[in-house]
């Protein structure tokens, strides 16, 4: 038994559950994605200041254009870096939520069934009290 801060039971249940394990397969995608995103939404940032330049969809301002004087212009000598930087993680942001979206679609779609799924929580049972 024990005392105020143990647990009650002697025995703890542990339950061998194979459907918590995730594929290797789905692992490998996952592996994939962390270093595709980033090329994906490098290249769709490109592709965008390129369209910018041509359509003038949305002018940048003047702050976010790098000169002289700041840190990431001496690295990187490009006048365009802060504004490349922005649209990147913005756009990592964008694809995360899409394939995310899409991978939930999938598996609810083709994934086990409700109750085999780990996050699965059975709905509580309400107990009604008379009122006399």
């Amino acid at each position: 038994m024990g005392g105020k801060y143990r647990e009650y039971s002697s025995s703890r249940r542990t339950s061998n559950r194979d459907y918590q394990k995730i594929h290797p397969f789905w692992r490998g995608v996952g592996f994939a994605m962390m270093f595709l995103i980033p090329i994906i939404s490098y290249a769709a940032t490109i592709v965008l200041l390129k369209e910018n330049g041509k359509h003038n969809w949305f002018p940048f301002p003047a702050d976010l254009i790098a000169g002289q004087g700041q840190f990431l212009y001496r690295i990187f000598p490009d006048p365009m870096v802060n504004i490349k930087l922005m649209l990147i993680i913005a756009f990592i942001a964008l694809f995360f939520a899409l394939f995310t979206l899409f991978s939930f679609l999938i598996s609810g779609l083709f994934g086990p069934s409700s109750r085999k799924d780990p996050y699965y929580v059975p709905p509580l049972k309400k107990k009604f009290r008379r009122r006399y």
